[in-house]
């Protein structure tokens, strides 16, 4: 479920969202995505996996796993984990073995 109001946007994980020109993306916010892991170690795997396979849309300006989003119905920007949907569909492809 989508997030409607700025209270639930405040408790949720993220969204999916579609930005401007840009494919479908899912913003997972930072914090959120960093209690997903027992560890940093953990963590920076996982997000070292995504960026080798170009499945994280971070900040190249910065060189940073994250960037600055704005999020539906949230004022001001949020640090998130960006990942363009189509791009980590093709990565877990190459994990999985064809039917």
């Amino acid at each position: 479920m989508t997030p409607s109001k700025p209270d639930e946007m405040k408790s949720a994980d993220g969204v999916i969202r579609k930005w401007r020109d840009r494919p479908l993306e899912a913003c997972v916010k930072s914090a959120a995505f960093n209690g997903y892991f027992d560890s940093a170690l953990q963590r920076d795997l996982v997000v070292g996996w995504l960026r080798k396979n170009k499945a994280l849309a971070g900040d190249p300006n910065r060189d940073l796993p994250t960037r600055l989003c704005h999020l539906p119905t949230f004022e001001g920007k949020v640090r998130c984990y960006v990942i363009p949907l189509t791009a980590f569909k093709a990565a877990v492809a190459k994990l999985l073995p064809s039917p």
